[in-house]
């Protein structure tokens, strides 16, 4: 609702903006305006005790109507305008009203009267707001000066030297913090793209992995299976029934790596395509379901791709009579057995394929802990564990976006420090009088606390204990000194030396991440004031009034902080949330389009045609009892398991090179490949060497054998391809490329292409395999 409605009261607000720019251009104004509504009981107060050409409850219910006028503001039902002309005018009202110089009601206008005078620049941003701050203020000094021909000049001076020194740094202030916001929310924007690149990326991979899996253990498996002729499947309808199964979980890949299959627990449904019984032990599937709920979705998918295979791998090899699948939880722990009673092995697991990959690989990137416990006729176990307590996502996402949030703070307080300090040194010579040696050494010490902070909180480090005690002995030594009229003119309290305590208090309020050291620095600013007020009425009572006036602003600027810091507190806790839930939808996107790329990917390389095979035994128009399917069986495993051994490293060749086993496979052609040598991670060079062997599959005769071989050393690499029968030089089309050095010659009745890539020589732009 606040974003909703900030361009209401907030015209300069960019139309593109982070959470930065947004707190900034709702909470600062918002502050301003609490502060100054809170300050019109103060005027009402001073009012009732001084000497007025009015009557005094006239001026007061004025100055409490605007008091009200400001709430209404902030809860969004008016324009802020509404708010700042009857400030003006009351202002003018006060000047116009007073009748003693030195009475409380002009004291408390001339010294938070700047304060007000300078809203304009703080809302709003440009020449016009600056101006209109200026025309206010010379209009309230000559109020002033011509109602009251008989009060000194100083007091029309003072006002309009204060005005001054406040719109300067008002404006120094509101430009250093839009410069800081926009830099921040350049580097918000350029810290989101690259994680949500990365995201994507990482993504993509697991995509990748995971269909490659999905693949393993649904296709591959079966016609793996098939192809052998295994026991478990001389039942038709058990073909059938697996081959749909296997259509129906490949189908799904897409809602499965979003999580648009719905919330379904790591056992449901699970079986063995009819070659066992499964039993279960433990707890039922809506159990297991809710206790799902503490663990991330991504977290219950790989359990049950882990339990899916394993299972699988029991039917397929244990020779079990059985498998057991038993699930219990603990507090923190869900724990899921599966066991067979077969005849085990000795836990040796080729890697890459199998239990290795779809297991415990699996497992492993997903945080789950697996083991194995089998041997020789003892059956098989494989027990999964993981935490029930959801991790939280993105961690190193919000601990960036934490660190920016801690930044941005440490920036405004040093910025404010500076305002401050400026304003001070501006202000005492402009109006000061007496020695201004203490006021300034005064200043320079508060400067230098808020700049060793900055210089030591640089890179996220936490503000040293030192600097932090240092700031809250500074507190109470400041207010003494400006409050109890040490410093100055020495005659009273002096109310533009008092803000200098305030840039200590915004240190230890938004620097340190607790709350302690700003709790600890308002009680000694109370104790402070409490001690000058006791000292003050004991040496010189009249000038209690004073001290009042000098506090008043000091309070109104320490509340608009606090205010300010616990608003941006809750703004940044609302942005976080909006994050989170942007993240969550790019994550929900970038993981559909990962999942469509890995389904294209695989299409590309002919899984179309395994995809037809399984389809057939499913539907029954081809049966494992024909010697011919069972062969094909065996073919299309064999280019499915090449195909992902190929695809497993992300290396730009073997995408080459899995494009050539498709093309290989469309035209009748064997092809070997013997490439485990060679890595290839020039993209130009992958394309050179990947295209010559597709015009080499491209010029081979059907029905023949093509050998690829590859090898790589000491940045040389070369290609030999052997053929059946001569190959026609002019087929290879890009032999000739200056980055390759081809030979071409026939033995007997083969053909032998080679050729050599040398980093050297390789010059010329070649396009990506992505192009092709």
């Amino acid at each position: 609702m606040i974003a909703a409605r900030a361009h209401r009261w907030t015209p300069s607000a960019p139309g593109t903006a982070g959470w930065t720019t947004r707190s900034f251009d709702e909470l600062i104004p918002a502050a301003q305006i609490a502060c100054i509504s809170l300050a019109q009981p103060i005027f009402a107060v001073a009012a009732l005790g001084s000497q007025l050409r009015v009557p005094g409850a006239f001026l007061v219910t004025a100055h409490l109507a605007v008091a009200l006028l400001g709430a209404v503001v902030l809860l969004r039902r008016a324009h802020p305008l509404a708010f700042l002309l009857p400030c003006f005018a009351i202002l003018v009202l006060d000047a116009l009203a007073a009748v003693e110089h030195d009475g409380a009601l002009t004291l408390l206008l001339t010294a938070v009267g700047p304060l007000i005078v300078i809203l304009p620049i703080m809302f709003w941003a440009g020449a016009v707001p600056v101006l209109s701050s200026a025309c206010v203020a010379v209009a309230l000094s000559l109020a002033l000066s011509r109602a009251h021909p008989d009060w000194p000049a100083s007091v029309a001076v003072s006002f309009a030297a204060a005005a001054l020194v406040f719109g300067i740094g008002a404006a120094a202030l509101i430009g250093g913090i839009r410069r800081l916001v926009a830099a921040t929310a350049r580097s918000e924007q350029d810290a989101a793209r690259e994680r949500q690149q990365a995201e994507r990326t990482r993504l993509a991979v697991a995509a990748d992995v995971e269909y490659r899996r999905v693949l393993h253990d649904t296709v591959v498996n079966t016609l793996g299976s098939l192809a052998r002729d295994d026991a478990a499947l001389l039942d038709p309808g058990v073909v059938r029934g697996r081959c749909a199964r296997d259509l129906r979980r490949i189908a799904g890949f897409h809602e499965e790596i979003t999580g648009d299959a719905g919330e379904a627990g790591p056992l449901d449904g699970v079986d063995a395509g009819g070659a066992m019984p499964v039993r279960r032990l433990g707890m039922t599937d809506e159990e297991l379901r809710r206790i799902c709920a503490l663990a991330p979705r991504t977290v219950v998918r790989a359990l049950r791709g882990c339990v899916e295979e394993a299972v699988r791998n029991a039917a397929d090899h244990s020779g079990a009579t059985a498998v057991t699948l038993e699930a219990r939880a603990s507090r923190s722990e869900l724990a899921i057995l599966v066991s067979d009673d077969g005849r085990g092995f000795d836990g040796a697991i080729p890697p890459g394929r199998g239990l290795a990959e779809s297991v415990f690989a699996r497992a492993r990137e997903h945080g789950i802990d697996a083991e194995l416990d089998t041997a020789p006729g003892s059956g098989t176990r494989i027990a999964l564990r993981t935490e029930l307590t959801r991790r939280p996502a993105d961690t190193a996402a919000d601990a960036s976006e934490e660190g920016a949030f801690r930044a941005f703070l440490l920036r405004l307080s040093w910025i404010w420090a500076l305002v401050i300090t400026g304003a001070v040194l501006l202000g005492e010579l402009l109006v000061g009088s007496g020695d201004p040696a203490a006021p300034i050494v005064l200043a320079l010490g508060v400067a230098a606390i808020c700049g060793g902070a900055w210089f030591a909180c640089r890179g996220g480090r936490p503000l040293p204990r030192g600097i932090a005690l240092l700031a809250l002995a500074g507190i109470p030594a400041v207010a003494w000194a400006t409050l109890a009229g040490s410093i100055g003119a020495g005659s009273g309290p002096s109310a533009i030396h008092a803000y200098l305590v305030t840039p200590l208090l915004v240190l230890l309020l938004l620097v340190p991440t607790s709350r302690a050291p700003s709790i600890a620095a308002a009680a000694l600013l109370v104790a402070a004031v409490a001690a000058a007020a006791v000292r003050t009425a004991v040496a010189a009572p009249s000038a209690l009034p004073a001290l009042g006036v000098a506090v008043a602003p000091l309070a109104i600027l320490v509340v608009a902080w606090y205010l300010f810091h616990a608003a941006m507190l809750g703004f940044d806790a609302r942005a976080a949330r909006a994050r989170a839930r942007a993240r969550a939808g790019q994550r929900e996107a970038a993981a559909a389009e990962s999942a469509a790329a890995a389904r294209d990917r695989w299409n590309r390389v002919g899984l179309g045609a395994s995809l037809e095979l399984i389809a057939a035994l499913a539907d029954g128009s081809a049966t494992v009892a024909d010697p011919a399917v069972r062969a094909r069986c065996a073919a299309e495993e064999h280019q499915l398991r090449q195909l992902a051994s190929l695809l497993a490293d992300a290396g730009p060749m073997n995408w080459w090179l899995a494009l050539a086993l498709a093309q290989a496979r469309s035209r009748g052609l064997r092809l070997v490949l013997r490439t485990e040598s060679a890595r290839i991670a020039d993209p130009r060079e992958a394309e050179a060497l990947g295209r010559l062997v597709l015009d080499c599959v491209a010029a081979a005769r059907a029905g023949t054998e093509l050998v690829v071989n590859l090898f790589a050393d000491a940045g040389v690499t070369r290609l030999i391809v052997v053929g059946d029968g001569p190959t026609p030089p002019e087929a290879i089309r890009h032999g000739s490329e200056a980055a390759l050095r081809v030979a071409h010659r026939e033995l007997g009745e083969q053909s032998l292409l080679e050729a050599t890539w040398r980093s050297d020589y390789a010059a010329g732009g070649i396009s990506t395999p992505s192009s092709r």
